[in-house]
């Protein structure tokens, strides 16, 4: 699809994820598949009349719709688009990438599926660079432009540091324990019992199916998201608030210990392989997110856990 943009038009496209893959002055040119790109339209734009002038050429076999990086590797979002079954492989090109070709074999016809690929990231890579997929099948190769955007990696048994505050995790048997410091020299304490990360509080948001997503909101929570909130602003065991917890998960061990400094907070999480999380650590009235939006639904962003 080829979109003919008036003059002073200037529009974003997002993946999947919630990257932005390209600014678009003058001429906006996508590959059209079956799971939705989304398009940030300025406001003296009329995109009704844009999308009805727009030249829409015949669809490719294979669509790549997005990147997103694991502990594993960088895993791949492809799309069959044909009545055929569809076997291949699958590679991810950049100068800031050592990768690996990576076969996959009998996608269904108009399905999507994640295809890892063994991938390292040199040390002089940027946030965010321009990588290309590449796809080989049926003797045909295809080949398109997509956007990767580095997430934290946090590494076990190292302190963090976020703003004024730090943390650490260990991996314990099915466990995941945090081990955090919230600096506050004044305790906050919330607005209301149904707001508890108004006051002095630890969120964190953990994603157990980072490769699970929602076609029509890919960067949304899925099932298997969970906001958990720490209460810190007095010590003892405090009663734990959590959000989209649709499978009832638990976090458990939590302890707040008090000082003139601020919060020493310990609390376990069920772990599981391959899992991502998120922190925002609240005090003072001030908000210090790990990374990504300050968006609980929005999972974009979260880090990685490396267990090597």
């Amino acid at each position: 699809m080829t979109l003919e943009l008036p003059a002073g038009v200037r529009c974003k496209v997002y993946d999947l994820f919630g990257n932005e893959t390209k600014t678009a002055e003058k001429t906006l040119a996508l590959s059209l598949d079956r799971l939705p790109q989304i398009i940030e339209w300025p406001a003296n734009a009329d995109p009704v009349t844009i999308h009805r002038q727009g030249n829409y050429a015949p669809q490719q076999d294979v669509v790549f719709h997005g990147v997103k990086q694991t502990e594993s590797g960088i895993a791949l979002l492809l799309s069959n688009r044909t009545a055929n079954l569809l076997s291949g492989f699958v590679n991810l090109n950049s100068q800031y990438l050592e990768t690996t070709k990576t076969k996959f074999a009998n996608l269904e016809p108009y399905a999507s599926s994640f295809v890892l690929i063994p991938a390292t990231l040199k040390a002089d890579a940027p946030q965010a660079f321009e990588a290309t997929a590449v796809c080989g099948s049926n003797g045909r190769l295809a080949s398109q432009k997509l956007t990767f955007q580095q997430v934290p990696v946090l590494r076990l048994n190292q302190e963090h540091k976020l703003g004024p505050h730090s943390f650490t995790l260990e991996i314990k048997g099915d466990k995941l324990l945090l081990n955090a410091f919230l600096r506050s020299k004044k305790a906050t304490f919330p607005t209301g019992p149904d707001k508890p990360w108004t006051g002095d509080s630890i969120e964190c948001f953990c994603d157990f199916s980072p490769l699970e997503y929602n076609p029509s909101q890919p960067e949304r929570f899925t099932d298997d998201c969970v906001q958990f909130v720490i209460p810190a602003s007095s010590s003892g065991t405090p009663d734990i608030y959590s959000f989209k917890n649709q499978h009832n998960v638990k976090m458990t061990d939590v302890t707040v210990v008090r000082s003139e400094e601020g919060a020493q907070v310990t609390a376990s999480i069920p772990y599981r392989k391959g899992m991502n999380v998120n922190f925002h650590f609240n005090a003072e009235g001030k908000s210090t997110v790990l990374n990504g939006q300050q968006n609980f639904k929005n999972r974009s962003g979260y880090a990685v856990i490396s267990t090597k």
